[in-house]
């Protein structure tokens, strides 16, 4: 019966009732709203150190390890304290696809470590981390070159320009143990001179093989070098358009030169110098057309030909014929192993390129261009700036290495950045200096720096906590008060139904129905807007203090304390109402409220 007479009541005025569950869905609402903004902008902030530091701790352009070599940027992270250590390649290039060109950052990673060390937010691509860098270690690529004799001292080979139109530089390429490169002038000829008509043996002096600034890096390489490639190079661009060039035997000597070396004279002669040695026939398997000098694919032409040098069999005849696009540097190298590199690409980048998964690309790293394929992407990476106008993109560091390095005469593309998981950033942080890092970050003195943020100086949690508390007690009191008097309207009511027989646990059954029906109606509407309105409302709070987007966006959390203890106070209210109502009705004078309504 009471069951009836509480639905009655609600059904026949729901006006009234409709007020205290307005009241109690904003004050709800605005408790949901504190709650999710608090969390989120905590949230927030955690993010954002996170996503600029990218690990726990991290160093790019490590100068004390440049030109060191890959074998010892790793040794000398060893030293690193932390739970892994992942060595990064970070460069700036290009990349082109559908006529569209495009300026990137490039990070070349280890698929195996870095998975361990980098943060990333499920968020930030359709694809999680793991997945990206499974199908990035796939595309792990080992290059092994056939080496010169640790002894070597003396270079040299027999060539043939019998097809030129300009004059022609030859160049050879080496690599020392480390991956370092150096080049070495073996002389010029121009289309009067006697080696167009003649084989002629071109020689140097292992000891004077040169860098990208010219220096001398004998020093400094580390047996055993392999020759890399045999490039011509021309300032001319009718010499560019056609050529012939044909290659004999490379061969070395562990004497030293006859004659001292003098800087801008080559070493040219007709027969090869004491004690030659055969190391490389250019018409076995193994070597290849130069790549990487153009966009596209350089279609220049190899063939054994029976024109060959005294001793030999045969030679390798080099021919090309290009007048679109002529490029000045052309030559042989030894054989990469087939397949592409695979590129993960920020989305506004693919999409401004049209690329689709599957589809071809060509990246621009340090001067050469590598074949790639595009993979997938992602909206967001760590420490991608996604507010700037450069693009993004993940490969596989072994592939970059491969195919960059095999086509540059002189410039290395290796491991320049650091990744750090480690319980202690800052003394991670702090071994990491010793190698004099172009930049050094670690997730608490990013997160310090952020602490400078004037909102935070002035302790925005607790002026919202109070300005929040304020919202609900000052509901909470009006909900108490509005129900009281609502009560004391109605003592009639409740007088008639106590002399229609209901009892006080009846009349209670009642009172409880109507207030339950109100506030599980009103916080449950409450905390569906809170939490909608809270997700709608931090879009527009996405600026950091600087004016610009956040990075990464917000990520919407939610306090579960505070919204225990926004049910909690109004869950009191509604205690403190029931029962205050209970106790007027309960102590109510039947023949007092009945002799009232009947004046």
């Amino acid at each position: 019966m009471w069951l009836l007479v509480g639905t009655r009541a609600l059904a026949r005025n729901p006006t009234h009732y409709s007020r205290l569950i307005l009241m109690l869905m904003l004050a709800t609402g605005v408790g949901m709203f504190g709650a999710t903004f608090s969390a989120t902008l905590d949230r927030s902030y955690d993010d954002r150190t996170r996503y600029a530091v990218g690990a726990d701790a991290r160093a790019t352009d490590l100068r004390a390890l440049a030109r060191q070599g890959d074998d010892a940027f790793v040794a000398a992270l060893g030293a690193i304290p932390g739970q892994v250590v992942s060595p990064v390649i970070r460069e700036d290039g290009s990349i082109a696809a559908n006529g569209v060109n495009a300026r990137i950052e490039i990070l070349g990673v280890d698929p195996e470590s870095f998975g361990e060390v980098a943060w990333f937010r499920s968020d930030f691509a359709d694809s999680s981390l793991a997945e990206m860098l499974d199908s990035l270690a796939t595309n792990e690529t080992v290059m092994e070159y056939s080496t010169l004799p640790v002894d070597a001292r003396q270079f040299g080979m027999w060539a043939k320009l019998p097809d030129i139109r300009a004059r022609m530089d030859l160049l050879a390429v080496f690599r020392d143990a480390r991956g370092q490169l150096a080049s070495g002038w073996l002389g010029s000829v121009s289309p009067t001179d006697p080696a167009t008509e003649e084989w002629r043996f071109f020689s140097l002096d292992l000891l004077q093989l040169r860098g990208r600034t010219g220096s001398s890096l004998a020093a400094r390489l580390e047996a055993p070098i392999a020759l890399q490639s045999v490039i011509t190079y021309t300032r001319s661009t009718i010499g560019a358009q056609r050529g012939v060039i044909l290659l004999g035997p490379a061969m070395t000597s562990t004497l030293p030169p006859t004659r001292p070396f003098e800087r801008g004279r080559p070493d040219i002669a007709e027969a090869p110098f004491e004690g030659a040695t055969v190391v490389h026939r250019f018409t076995d398997p193994g070597f290849e057309v130069l790549q990487g000098t153009l966009q596209r694919r350089v279609d220049d032409q190899l063939r054994a030909d029976g024109d060959a040098p005294p001793g030999a069999a045969a030679s390798l005849r080099y021919e090309w014929l290009d007048e679109v696009q002529p490029t000045s540097r052309r030559g042989i190298r030894q054989a990469l192993p087939g397949g592409r590199t695979l590129v993960y690409l920020s989305s506004e980048a693919a999409r401004r390129l049209q690329l689709k998964p599957g589809d071809d690309a060509v990246l621009s790293v340090s001067g050469a261009y590598i074949d790639a394929t595009y993979a997938g992407s992602f909206d967001l990476f760590p420490t991608f700036d996604a507010n700037g106008r450069q693009g993004f993109a993940i490969v596989h560091a072994s592939r970059l290495q491969v195919d960059a390095n095999a086509s540059l005469p002189n410039t290395t593309v290796g491991y320049n950045s650091v990744w750090v998981a480690s319980d202690d950033p800052a003394a991670s942080g702090a071994a990491l200096a010793a190698y004099d890092p172009g930049v050094l970050l670690d997730i608490e003195g990013e997160r310090a720096r952020q602490e400078e943020d004037p909102l935070i100086a002035a302790g925005w949690e607790g002026i919202l906590a109070i300005s929040f508390a304020a919202v609900l007690l000052l509901s909470a009191i009006g909900f108490l008060i509005y129900s009281y008097l609502t009560a004391q309207q109605r003592r009639l009511e409740f007088a008639v139904l106590r002399t229609l027989g209901f009892s006080r646990a009846q009349v209670f059954g009642v009172v409880l129905l109507e207030h339950l029906f109100v506030v599980v109606a009103g916080m449950g509407l409450g905390t569906i807007v809170g939490l909608q309105v809270g997700r709608l409302m931090m879009d527009f709070f996405g600026v950091d203090e600087s004016g610009a987007e956040v990075l990464p966006p917000f990520a919407l959390a939610v306090s579960r304390w505070e919204i225990v203890l926004v049910w909690g106070i109004l869950g009191a209210v509604f205690v403190l109402t029931v029962l205050a109502v209970v106790l007027l009705y309960a102590r109510l004078a039947l023949h007092r409220a009945l002799r009232v309504g009947d004046a």
